[in-house]
């Protein structure tokens, strides 16, 4: 984007900001214009029912949804002569009955399982897809709440008001009685908050986003066209007097504006105890994207490169892992993506059935320990000998030899302390030890090597691999 295309995007977001605040303002006059002739009754009556309205439409977001998700599906649809759904996968087939949405996809999900071999329960699935079908769901209610309130409310107010409720005031009290200031603000601040209610899940969406850019802590940011572009767009909004007037004023010690705190609580679910967010998971990939573009991954020349930038640029990973970790979608799946690991067949064979206890593992601990293994080793110059000038992969005997040499001393053995820290690390290298010892012990060929190993799990699993580790490559570096 050239400088003339990125002026004009900056010339539109600032007059058109202002433009759009002055019609509001002379919406919100007429409003007012309107409720100073129904009087305070009549302009009084409109504003609480459709106070009431949008109190009713917040507070019922999560009931409706679990109406809607819970739903059983079936005898609709067999009305339009369908009664399940066919997914073929290769030559495999399967047909899923349709029930309720919540019950319908774990099943899909199920049934895509088994026909890749893999073995998935309900009770694996099941709170991620209700977690996933949760956000989907809220952010498609809200937002239908917003339209059917300010497209109908006031319809169904003025039905009201006509048939019943204005007969219970005399009518030489309603003439009598006016108080036309305060109608004509009942009036304005009804068109304000039936607005604010249809707008509200799209502005927070892009107030969101732009909290997310500014937020130096959440991912790089490093200049560059691209980056330089959007954070000029950025501030030309965050600057805007739109943005000022509405929504700037009401920022937290989070950085979120009233839009934004109303729609993470009403688009908010508990995953297992794991709070899983649409607004947070916005949040968290807009700082992914910019750690991306910072370093240059989604170009064609960083694609190409991508390995490498990986290995050696360390400020990146590490944003990347933390990113990943503060994302209650991504701790949500992980345990079930691990304990689907654990029972593939290429993995029994170096870990036995139910030998690694993740019930109780912090994953987003695991991700931060990962991160700080990695420091651990890219501070220690190795990966930096594993490309050439070019970039090319390259490993070398002298490579090798830089492990013991004393600049690298601290980094390794931080990386076996980690190990130590890490329950599943821990816990899954006694696995595989143990899972090796019984093939050594009913191998003839091997089985004298096994006499010198514990046989006992309780002794694998009492050793602090990491400490023992480290003890052994301190012998080797003093060799």
């Amino acid at each position: 984007m050239d400088a003339t295309t990125i002026e004009l995007v900056v010339n539109i977001i600032k007059w058109g900001s202002l433009g759009l605040l002055i019609l509001l303002v002379v919406i919100l006059f007429f409003a007012g214009l309107i409720g100073w002739k129904r009087g305070i009754f009549n302009a009084g009556f409109r504003l609480l029912f459709i106070g009431i309205l949008i109190i009713v439409a917040l507070t019922t977001v999560r009931p409706m949804v679990e109406f809607i998700g819970g739903r059983d599906m079936g005898p609709l649809l067999r009305l339009f002569g369908m009664d399940g759904v066919t997914i073929n996968i290769g030559s495999n087939s399967a047909t899923i009955q349709v029930t309720s949405i919540f019950e319908t996809l774990s099943n899909l999900l199920i049934a895509l399982g088994e026909a890749n071999g893999i073995t998935v329960t309900s009770e694996q699935v099941g709170p991620v897809i209700h977690g996933l079908v949760y956000l989907i769901l809220s952010t498609f209610v809200v937002i239908m709440d917003g339209i059917l309130i300010s497209s109908l409310g006031n319809l169904a107010a003025t039905i009201l008001w006509h048939a019943l409720f204005k007969h219970l005031i005399s009518k030489r009290v309603r003439k009598a009685v006016r108080v036309k200031g305060v109608a004509a603000l009942m009036g304005a601040t009804q068109t304000l908050v039936v607005g604010a209610m249809l707008i509200f899940p799209f502005s927070a969406l892009i107030n969101n986003v732009t909290a997310a850019f500014k937020n130096e802590d959440n991912g790089i940011t490093i200049d560059n066209e691209m980056i330089n572009t959007v954070t000029t767009i950025v501030d030309a909004y965050e600057d805007s007097v739109l943005a000022n007037v509405l929504f700037n004023w009401t920022d937290n010690s989070s950085g979120q504006s009233w839009d934004v705190m109303l729609m993470d609580s009403l688009t908010s679910a508990d995953v297992n105890g794991l709070k899983v967010s649409f607004i947070d998971e916005i949040y968290n990939i807009v700082g992914i994207g910019k750690t991306l573009v910072s370093a240059g991954i989604l170009s064609e020349e960083g694609i190409a490169s991508i390995g490498q930038t990986l290995l050696t640029n360390q400020e990146m990973v590490t944003s990347l892992l933390s990113s990943i970790g503060n994302s209650g979608l991504v701790l949500m799946i992980l345990p079930i993506a691990v304990d689907l690991a654990l029972n593939l067949d290429v993995v029994k064979q170096y870990v036995g059935d139910d030998l690694i206890d993740i019930s109780d593992v912090d994953w987003k601990h695991e991700i931060n320990n990962i991160g700080e293994m990695y420091k651990a080793v890219q501070e220690t110059g190795l990966f930096d000998d594993l490309f050439d000038e070019e970039g090319n992969p390259t490993l070398d005997a002298d490579a090798l030899k830089k492990i013991f040499e004393l600049d690298t001393y601290s980094g390794i053995m931080n990386i076996f302390q980690s190990i130590d820290d890490s329950k599943l690390l821990s816990r899954a290298i006694p696995a595989v030890a143990f899972t090796m010892y019984d093939i050594l012990k009913n191998n003839p060929d091997t089985e004298a090597y096994a006499a010198f190993l514990p046989s006992a799990w309780e002794d694998y699993t009492a050793i602090r691999w990491g400490s023992e580790l480290g003890i052994v490559y301190d012998a080797l570096f003093r060799l």
